[in-house]
C-alpha cells in the first residue's frame, strides 16, 4: 500500500497545487481589478504589450497605444517576457479582466511547483518541500506584492526567486554541476524585475563574504560559474540588448527617486504580528506576516538542533528582516548605486524566502517521522496558512482605497482607454523631462510654430500626417526618441537631428503636399539576437 501511494505521490502533489491555487484565484477574483500601488501601470503594461503584439511590434520597445502615445520605451527599460501569458488568457476569455485574474492563477500554480521542486532538491525531504511551498506561496508578503502593491514584477520575480537561490547555493555550497539551475533562475528574474535581479546580486556578494570559509573554489566550480554567467547572458539577450545599449546612449534618472528610509523594526514586527495586507499610503506597514514572524521566534529556540546551512539560512532571515527596517543605516547607503532599491522593505522578498526554508525546517526537526504525524501537520500548515491568507486580504478591503468603485478598474474602463496613465517621468531620458508636459499634450513644432497632433497607430508603428510640408522644414514632434527609434517619410528612412526636447526630430528632404511620418523602435539583428537566446533556452531545459 505504502508503495502505491508514494507511486502516485507526484499525481497527489500536483492536484493539490492545482486546486490551492484554484482556491486563491477564487478569493482574489472580481469583475474589476482591485485598486493597488501600482494597478494601473501594470496593467496598462500588460494590455500594452498584448496590443503591440497584435500590431505585430515583437520587439516591443515603446508603447504604441498606452502611455500617452508619446513613444513612451515601457519594454526597454521594464522586461516584459514573463508577461506574455496574460495575453494568451486574454484570447481565451475576450475579457482583461478576466484574463488578469487568470493569469495570476497560471502563476500561483507555478509558482507552488517551483518551490516544490526547490526545496525537495535541496532537502530531499517532500514533506519540507510542501512546507516550504505552502508557507512560501500563502506568506503575507507575495500577498502584499501583487495585491496592494500591485507590483507584478516583482511579485513575478519572487515565484523565480527559490530557483534562483538554489543554484547558487550548488554552485558555491553543493553540486556545481547543477549550475543551470542558477542561470534559469536568473534569467527568469531578469525577464521579470531588473530591481530584483540587482538585489539579488547584493545579497550573493552579502552571503559570499559572510560565509566565505565555506565557499567550494575551484577549477571547475569557477568554470561553471562562468557558465551559468554566459547562458544567462545569453539566454537573456532578447531584452539585455536594447536595455544595456539605451542606458549607455543617454542619462537617466533614477525611476522615482527617493530617501532611503525603512519603518522602525518594532513596527515591522508588530505589523507581521497582526499579519495585515493593507497598503503603506494608507497608513499600513509591509511585513512578512504571522506565520513568518512565528518561524522566525520557533527558529531563535531551536537554533542549536540546526545544521550549518540552516543556521546560516535563519542568520540570513534575520539579517534581511532587519535590513527591511530603519534599524539598518540605510541613510549611509543613499547617495550610492544601492539607492536605486528606493523602499528598504523590499528585503521582504528575500526574508520571505529564508523564513519559509527555516519554517519548513523547523517543523521537520519537531514532527515526528510517521505518516500520521507528517500527514496532520501538512493539513494544518495549509489550512492555518491558507486562512491567515484569505483573513489578511478580506480586512484589507475593509473602509480602504483598493475596492474603492471610483478607482478599480472595469471593463467600461478597458474598452473605453481610459485608465489613468502615470509614472510617465520615468524611464525617459533626462533632457526629456522639462519638456514632458507639452509632450503628453502631444504639441510639435514645425520651423519653431506650435502644431497639435496625437499620432495614430497603422502597420506596426505610430503615425503623423502633416501638409504642407517644404523642403529645409525642420519638424520636432511630440515623440520621445531612444537609440532605435527610426522614421520613414512617406516610407523612405530618414536621419534624424539631435533635439533638446529629446524627441524626434528632422529636416524635410524635399517638399511634401502630404507627409505621412512612421515612426518605429527597431533593434538592429533582433531576429538573430531572439535565435540566440532561444538557442540557450533550449540548451538549458534539454
Amino acid at each position: 500500500m505504502k508503495k502505491k501511494l508514494l507511486k502516485y505521490e507526484p499525481l497527489y502533489i500536483l492536484i493539490s497545487y492545482a486546486i490551492l491555487a484554484l482556491l486563491m484565484y477564487w478569493t482574489i477574483r472580481a469583475d474589476f481589478v482591485w485598486y493597488g500601488d501600482d494597478t494601473y501601470y501594470h496593467f496598462l503594461r500588460i494590455i500594452g504589450l498584448s496590443d503591440n503584439f497584435k500590431h505585430g511590434l515583437l520587439q516591443s520597445g515603446v508603447s504604441t497605444s498606452f502611455f500617452g502615445k508619446i513613444g513612451y520605451g515601457q519594454y526597454i527599460f521594464y522586461p516584459w517576457i514573463t508577461l506574455i501569458p496574460f495575453s494568451f488568457f486574454k484570447l481565451l476569455t475576450a475579457s482583461w479582466i478576466q484574463a488578469y485574474y487568470l493569469g495570476l492563477m497560471f502563476y500561483f500554480f507555478v509558482s507552488f511547483l517551483i518551490s516544490h521542486y526547490v526545496m525537495k532538491k535541496f532537502s530531499n525531504s517532500t514533506f519540507q518541500a510542501v512546507i516550504f511551498a505552502v508557507v512560501y506561496n500563502f506568506s503575507t508578503y507575495r500577498l502584499i506584492d501583487f495585491f496592494s502593491r500591485a507590483a507584478i514584477g516583482e511579485y513575478l520575480a519572487t515565484i523565480f526567486l527559490p530557483l534562483c537561490f538554489l543554484g547558487f547555493y550548488e554552485l558555491f555550497f553543493g553540486d556545481n554541476k547543477n549550475w543551470k539551475i542558477l542561470a534559469i533562475g536568473m534569467s527568469l528574474i531578469i525577464f521579470s524585475h531588473i530591481l530584483t535581479t540587482f538585489m539579488c546580486l547584493l545579497i550573493f556578494v552579502l552571503i559570499l563574504i559572510i560565509f566565505s570559509p565555506k565557499v567550494k573554489l575551484s577549477k571547475n566550480r569557477l568554470l561553471d560559474f562562468g557558465k551559468a554567467v554566459g547562458t544567462t547572458i545569453l539566454a537573456t539577450l532578447i531584452f539585455t540588448v536594447p536595455f544595456i545599449i539605451e542606458e549607455f546612449s543617454q542619462d537617466y534618472g533614477i525611476p522615482g527617486q527617493q530617501a532611503l528610509k525603512g519603518k522602525s523594526l518594532l513596527s515591522l514586527i508588530t505589523s507581521s504580528f497582526l499579519n495585515t495586507s493593507g497598503r503603506s499610503f494608507e497608513g499600513h506597514i509591509y511585513n512578512i506576516g504571522l506565520i513568518l514572524i512565528l518561524a522566525l521566534l520557533l527558529g531563535i529556540i531551536i537554533f542549536k538542533k540546526f545544521d550549518f546551512t540552516t543556521k546560516a539560512i535563519f542568520t540570513l532571515a534575520i539579517l534581511t528582516f532587519i535590513m527591511s527596517s530603519s534599524f539598518f543605516p540605510w541613510k549611509f547607503l543613499q547617495n550610492t548605486p544601492i539607492g536605486v532599491i528606493k523602499f528598504p522593505f523590499r528585503n521582504l522578498i528575500f526574508a520571505t524566502l529564508f523564513s519559509s526554508i527555516v519554517a519548513a525546517k523547523s517543523l521537520s526537526i519537531l514532527i515526528k517521522n510517521n505518516h500520521f504525524s507528517i500527514t496532520i501537520a501538512v493539513i494544518s500548515v495549509t489550512l492555518i496558512s491558507g486562512s491567515l491568507w484569505y483573513s489578511s486580504f478580506n480586512k484589507s478591503l475593509v473602509n480602504s482605497f483598493i475596492s474603492q468603485d471610483n478607482l478599480v478598474i472595469t471593463e467600461k474602463m478597458v474598452n473605453r482607454h481610459n485608465i489613468p496613465e502615470n509614472y510617465l517621468d520615468q524611464y525617459i531620458p533626462k533632457k526629456v523631462q522639462k519638456y514632458l508636459p507639452e509632450i503628453k499634450q502631444h504639441l510639435g513644432y514645425i520651423n519653431g510654430k506650435k502644431f497639435l497632433q496625437i499620432p495614430g497607430i497603422r502597420n506596426s508603428t505610430n503615425y503623423f500626417e502633416l501638409a504642407n510640408i517644404k523642403k529645409g522644414d525642420v519638424v520636432d514632434l511630440p515623440y520621445v526618441r531612444y537609440r532605435f527609434t527610426k522614421i520613414r517619410l512617406n516610407g523612405s528612412v530618414e536621419d534624424l537631428l539631435p533635439s533638446k526636447r529629446g524627441t524626434v526630430r528632422f529636416v524635410a528632404p524635399t517638399d511634401f503636399n502630404k507627409l505621412k511620418i512612421q515612426i518605429n523602435y527597431d533593434v538592429p539583428a533582433f531576429q538573430l539576437i531572439f535565435v540566440i537566446s532561444l538557442l540557450a533556452w533550449l540548451f538549458l531545459i534539454i
